[in-house]
C-alpha cells in the first residue's frame, strides 16, 4: 500500500503505522508514504460551491496560489484566467490548519511541493531510504529528472517551516489547547 497525502493526513498514517494496539500478530501495510508540502488545505466541496458561483467549474484547467504578495488564487479556465482573491477563499481554510505544525510532511518517505519560481518543477526531499531508492530508480528510468536545489532555496523554504511550527504554537496556546 503507498499513501500520497498532506502532513495531516501522513501524521494519522505514522502513528497507525506504530502499532498503538501492541499487538502482537501487527504487520505493516503501508509500503511507502509521499507527502505533500501544505501550507492549508480547502474543503473541496465548499470550494467547489465558491467557485461555482463565479463560473462554469468544469472549464477549469488548473489552479494555482502564487507566493506573497500576489493575494490571489489563479484559475487557467477554458477562457482565459480567472483571479478570485485569497480574502474570499481563506474563510474555507478548516481551523485544524491553523494549528498543523507540519509543512513539508515530516513523517513520509518522500515529501513532494511546489519549486517557487521554477515553474514545472516540484521540491523532493528524500527522507528515508525507501524513498532515496524510488526516486534513483525514477530517475534511472527516465521518469523524473533532477537537478540540484539551490542553497537559497532551502534557506527559504527552512525558513518556512519553521514559521508554520510557530504559527500553529502561537495559535495553540492563543486557543488554550496546550500549555505553555
Amino acid at each position: 500500500l503507498g499513501v500520497v497525502a498532506t502532513p495531516c493526513q501522513l501524521t494519522a498514517v505514522a502513528q497507525m503505522r506504530t502499532n498503538p494496539l501492541a499487538r502482537e500478530d501487527f504487520t505493516d501495510p503501508v509500503a511507502l508514504t509521499i507527502g505533500l508540502f501544505c501550507n492549508w488545505s480547502l474543503d473541496t466541496r465548499q470550494l467547489s460551491a465558491l467557485l461555482s458561483e463565479k463560473l462554469d467549474i468544469s472549464t477549469i484547467r488548473s489552479m494555482d496560489i502564487p507566493p506573497p504578495p500576489a493575494g490571489i488564487m489563479a484559475l487557467e479556465t477554458d477562457s482565459g484566467q480567472v483571479e478570485i482573491p485569497l480574502s474570499e477563499i481563506k474563510p474555507l481554510i478548516p481551523q485544524s490548519c491553523f494549528i498543523c505544525p507540519d509543512m513539508t510532511a515530516e513523517l513520509t518517505d518522500v515529501s513532494v511541493g511546489m519549486f517557487e519560481g521554477r515553474p514545472g518543477w516540484n521540491t523532493v526531499i528524500v527522507r528515508s531510504d525507501k524513498g532515496r531508492d524510488l526516486i534513483e530508480q525514477a530517475h534511472r528510468q527516465g521518469f523524473i529528472e533532477t537537478a540540484n536545489f539551490p542553497d537559497e532555496n532551502l534557506q527559504h523554504l527552512s525558513r518556512a517551516g519553521i514559521q508554520k511550527k510557530e504559527r500553529s504554537l502561537r495559535t495553540l496556546i492563543r486557543r488554550e489547547l496546550i500549555n505553555n
